[in-house]
């Protein structure tokens, strides 16, 4: 990036010009030195090397009785030595590199007082040793180097900035961001120690940290370099610089703290930049998935990126797992059965993606084939709470299938199995309550259907607790609420039941998470929108006979969803108890149109 803004010829121009001035003046070696560090930094190593020996000659072996070398020129002469050791490994040629940087020390003796010109020289050669121990893999003897350099010279940010380097590899990352930060705090402009201290901030999980330092580079690379960077060896580190990585990085810190625009925003750089970049497709894509599940955003684009990212690595399990999950939020089990299965051919043993296959197949309404992926998935696990996660989706199967018995059965092995990972205190199992509470909410369901009225308050009770310590979604509680209020309805306890629904109401987000927490879970369990809550409210308005504020209720239920033709029927019903049977004929007509498989709305609509 910085190279497009007219740092990539300023390597030429001062080789044209150092060139210049040796043809002006061919006895002096500065022109060749300063020529040689040019042609270094522009890959040119031969040359430099060349322009070394020339200025090497020229300074001589050792100073003359009379002329004695000048500390300058001493300090030049370990320059060009340090230059030449660097050339050299470029190379390859390990031993001539540090017998150069060897030499270069020699020169400069082991006298000089810290923070002397002698003293910087020696520091610039120990950091040059340092770098190469640290490419060659010796990261302990490149620390002491840096730790040299550092004691001749603690004003070199360079040499804070390498240190830094070397104990990431280490493993030190407390350390390394300390040297990083004091790397900063000599050169405000020194850019590659903001962006490695943010990876290291990133590393430990200090997102805001890693974010912040994130924010300085990329605001400099946008503005471009500062003024002040004016030497060769800062320009070369605002060259080392890596934007790229720095809004990928910068993108998945925002991601992992929930700022979803902003994690797109950055990780769509990183896709215009590294098209082929895979991960950064799949990493938007989650992004995007993530922002659709609260109706934000378009799942569709989420898709799009993951059928991009597939494309590019169609070998990563991962891309076909969560692509599935998008297709399930897009209302297109079809296809999500579809990656499934594609996964189940990659790895036939794959609990997971059996329960997955299995939830999509539900999903379709092909409820005994999901029952059987099911199965499949309980034989792979032995105990724990992924073999009850199992058989609670097993029982949802089976209660959706009215084996309303059989839901039972799974469902109390469920908890039990549950109840022994919790009293086992497995952190690491047990770290999700809205399985449990998934488990005990299908539980009511049976116990509700089975006229079991009292065993069903208590199984919703048990889920709303489990429910509270999940801050996944609130559509969860509301939906446990909703179907609460049904029993103290049918058990005539009509402040209870208000009570709920108002609870229901109160509670259910205005936009539900589309949310598939532990590969499989869905935010709007059994299908039950706000809507629905307001159609149970006019339910039980009408029970008493109240059938203004039914009507009342079953507006809004259908503002809230116009497509759901339960509102349309029970809003007939109660325009045909008023006597107005024209309005009554009307709404049943709205259900049949909108479903002519409802059954009760041609019932209904032929008793109008």
């Amino acid at each position: 990036c910085l190279k497009s803004r007219g740092l990539g010829d300023v390597y030429k121009r001062q080789v044209k010009a150092y060139g210049r001035a040796i043809s002006l003046e061919p006895g002096a070696y500065t022109g060749l030195l300063n020529r040689a560090q040019a042609y270094l930094e522009k890959g040119a190593v031969k040359a430099a090397i060349k322009d070394l020996e020339r200025a090497l000659a020229l300074m001589g072996d050792g100073p003359a009785e009379t002329q004695p070398w000048t500390l300058r020129c001493l300090i030049d002469r370990a320059r060009a030595f340090n230059l030449s050791g660097v050339g050299h490994l470029r190379l390859g040629d390990w031993q001539q590199g540090m017998a150069d940087f060897e030499q270069g020390l020699e020169i400069l003796g082991d006298d000089a007082p810290a923070g002397t010109p002698r003293a910087r020289a020696a520091a610039a050669i120990c950091c040059s040793r340092g770098r190469a121990f640290r490419d060659r893999g010796d990261t302990e003897a490149a620390i002491a180097e840096f730790n040299q350099a550092i004691y001749l010279d603690p004003e070199e940010a360079g040499a804070w900035y390498n240190r830094g380097l070397a104990l990431v590899v280490q493993g030190d990352l407390d350390a390394a961001i300390g040297d990083y930060g004091q790397c900063i705090v000599l050169d405000a402009s020194y850019a590659p120690a903001y962006q490695k201290r943010a990876d290291a901030y990133y590393a430990l999980g200090d997102r805001e940290s890693a974010i912040e330092d994130y924010d300085q580079v990329l605001a400099w690379v946008q503005e471009g370099v500062p003024g002040a960077v004016t030497s060769a060896t800062a320009r070369a580190c605002w060259e080392a610089v890596d934007a790229v990585n720095a809004h990928y990085y910068r993108g998945l810190a925002h991601y992992e703290l929930g700022n979803l625009e902003a994690a797109i925003s950055d990780l769509g750089q990183v896709s215009a930049l590294r098209p082929q970049d895979a991960t950064a497709h799949y990493q938007r894509a989650r992004a995007r998935h993530d922002l659709a599940r609260y109706n934000l955003g378009d799942i569709k684009a989420a898709i799009a990126d993951y059928d991009r990212a597939a494309v590019l690595n169609p070998r990563d399990p991962m891309i076909l797992h969560y692509r599935a999950q998008a297709h399930l939020a897009d209302d297109n089990p079809e296809a999500a059965i579809e990656d499934y299965t594609g996964l189940l051919a990659l790895s036939p043993d794959d609990a997971a993606v059996c329960l997955g296959r299995g939830y999509a197949l539900q999903t379709r309404g092909d409820l005994q084939a999901a029952m059987a992926d099911y199965d499949r998935a309980i034989g792979f696990y032995s105990d724990g709470t992924q073999r009850a996660l199992a058989l609670g989706l097993r029982g949802r199967a089976r209660y959706l299938a009215g084996r309303l018995n059989e839901c039972i059965a799974d469902c109390d092995r469920a908890i039990d199995l549950f109840a022994a990972a919790a009293s086992l205190e497995s952190q690491a199992e047990c770290q999700d309550s809205w399985e449990p509470a998934m488990v005990y909410h299908t539980r009511g369901r049976a116990h509700h259907r089975q006229g079991a009225l009292e065993d069903a308050l208590s199984d919703y009770g048990q889920a709303l607790a489990l429910y509270a310590k999940d801050r996944v979604t609130s559509a969860d509680l509301a939906v446990v609420y909703y179907d609460r209020a049904r029993v103290h309805l049918a058990r005539g306890d009509w402040d209870m039941t208000m009570s709920d629904y108002d609870q229901a109401v109160d509670c259910f987000p205005d936009r539900v998470p589309r949310t598939v927490a532990g590969h499989l879970r869905q935010g709007k369990p059994f299908d039950v929108g706000k809507g629905m809550i307001h159609v149970g409210r006019g339910d039980a308005y009408a029970a008493l006979a109240d059938l203004e504020a039914a009507i009342i209720e079953y507006d809004q239920a259908i503002d809230l969803d116009p497509k759901d033709p339960a509102a349309y029927d029970a809003r007939g019903l109660a325009y045909r108890e008023k006597g107005d049977l024209e309005a009554a004929i009307e709404d049943h007509g709205r259900a049949i149109a909108l479903d002519p498989q409802f059954a009760d709305g041609h019932l209904h609509r032929g008793l109008a």
